[in-house]
């Protein structure tokens, strides 16, 4: 699992640059309407987990999924808040769950109105929690701030 996190560290700012591009419009309607947002990024070895079109269906039709790696995915949450993020996460955490019982995935989340528009800390955090998550082998569980669901 160590070259797992290895790699995640070492393709951060592509992660981060892929994001920022794909959630501009998350972003515009947080600044104009207050419409916060979240990210869950889920990790698995088997990358039929993180296909896009599977996950979708487990998501809101304004909700999106962005495939950062083969292994590697985020998932963007619309009009969330700090109250309803992480049950938004373990949702969909359930649902992947449902659909593949015996694959394990590592999952993490992060919530807009935290970070207070420091999009960079926002993935910065996301991915240190997936990392934690993997390192502690925490399989099929949320990691959001320093709590376990």
């Amino acid at each position: 699992m160590q070259k797992t996190i290895e790699n995640i560290q070492k393709n951060r700012h592509n992660y981060y640059t892929q994001i920022i591009k794909e959630i501009e419009t998350y972003i515009y309607r947080e600044k104009r309407y207050n419409l916060n947002f979240s990210l869950a990024a889920v990790y698995a070895q088997d990358e039929s987990v993180i296909e896009p079109s599977k996950l979708q269906d487990t998501v809101r039709k304004t909700d999106k999924v962005i495939k950062l790696s083969k292994n590697l995915c985020c998932i963007v949450y619309d009009s969330t808040n700090m109250d309803n993020f992480v049950k938004t996460a373990e949702n969909s955490n359930k649902k992947l769950q449902q659909i593949y019982c015996h694959k394990n995935f590592f999952m993490s989340a992060a919530e807009s109105n935290e970070f207070n528009g420091n999009y960079l800390e926002m993935t910065n955090s996301l991915f240190e929690r997936l990392e934690y998550a993997i390192e502690n082998n925490l399989y099929n569980t949320v990691i959001y701030e320093e709590y376990i669901i």
